[in-house]
């Protein structure tokens, strides 16, 4: 596995492994904002991608984006826990392992990344001794 590897180890679940990166229009976001931005880049999706119209979910395809030769499906949804607008990059070709993606956002900056699995069914466990983000 590469420098940002995971690993699930239970089965049966319906589960995602993501980078999870918010974004706002301000850079002085008071702490525990709600951002009107949420990116999901999605390594892994265990029993249907969670959102997705696979599990009943809101989340409507609106697109296909190639970079370094990985297609991901571009999905667009609401995150009705935040009203935030979320765009969800899952991995179309089957891998679960993904080490370079790059994007941007006009106008917007990011306020905060997170990395995990969100369990919709069952219980996962992600374990990993670091990871790392880095912007240019």
């Amino acid at each position: 596995m590469g420098p940002n590897s995971y690993d699930v180890s239970q089965p049966a679940i319906v589960a995602d492994v993501a980078y999870d990166a918010f974004f706002g229009g301000s850079e002085s976001v008071a702490p525990g904002p709600i951002y009107p931005i949420e990116v999901m880049i999605w390594l892994g999706a265990y029993g249907g991608p969670t959102g997705s119209p696979d599990d009943g979910g809101s989340a409507t395809p609106i697109g296909t984006i190639v970079s370094d030769a990985i297609t991901f499906n571009l999905f667009s949804g609401l995150n009705t826990g935040t009203s935030a607008t979320v765009y969800s990059f899952f991995v179309a070709n089957g891998s679960t392992y993904l080490e370079k993606f790059e994007s941007g956002l006009s106008g917007m900056l990011l306020q905060s990344v997170q990395a995990g699995t969100e369990a919709v069914t069952g219980s996962a466990t992600f374990l990993t001794s670091s990871y790392t983000i880095s912007s240019s």
